[in-house]
């Protein structure tokens, strides 16, 4: 995130306040108390202005200011790439960051670089599966979360006149959403065809 605001309490607020709070002095009650709720307040109020302010920096910025923007997040302009691409690229790198690992991240990876609504189905695979146990109610099963991972089947529409770099949405897919399988498709006209 672009980090442009920050606050100083000393310099910014205590400084600006009135006299008679400042006679008190730094080891007042009333320092204390108007520093605790200034704190409280600044740090959420400072992240969202430097949120806001970098979503507005990246929609209007030119193409030299993009790829500092993009180097920050390990993003390079690929030859030929459009500015607006590359501002694409940015922009999911950002919100992937804010995603935990779920069918949410992927199906946000595709509405933001493909710009199209993702069918995504989600199987669970379980290898090396121990039964603890039969009761009337059921037989439990416990296993190790090293063998538990999901299977993502993934149906797009028709992409086929669209320039996507399905390469680079795979490997985002894996390196967002480790240790799991995704299995791509398209909705072409002659049937599925698998990335």
């Amino acid at each position: 995130m672009l980090n442009r605001y920050s606050l100083n309490f000393d310099d910014q607020v205590w400084r600006n306040i009135r006299i008679t709070f400042r006679k008190t002095g730094s080891t007042s009650i009333w320092y204390r108390f108007i520093k605790s709720l200034v704190t409280y307040f600044s740090g959420t109020l400072i992240d969202i202005s430097n949120y806001v302010y970098s979503q507005i920096f990246l929609e209007h910025c030119n193409y030299a200011s993009l790829k500092k923007a993009g180097r920050g997040y390990r993003l390079y302009p690929k030859p030929g790439e459009t500015v607006e691409t590359f501002r694409k690229r940015i922009q999911l790198k950002r919100r992937l960051l804010s995603l935990p690992p779920s069918t949410a991240l992927i199906k946000s990876i595709f509405s933001i670089y493909c710009d199209c609504d993702a069918v995504i189905t989600k199987t669970k695979l379980m290898t090396n599966v121990f039964t603890i146990g039969v009761t009337p109610i059921g037989v439990g099963k416990i296993v190790s979360s090293n063998y538990l991972r999901f299977s993502y089947s993934v149906l797009l529409p028709d992409l086929t006149g669209q320039e996507i770099d399905r390469d680079y949405i795979k490997k985002v897919i894996d390196e967002f959403n480790p240790n799991n399988e995704a299995f791509i498709y398209e909705n072409r006209p002659l049937g599925l065809w698998q990335w």
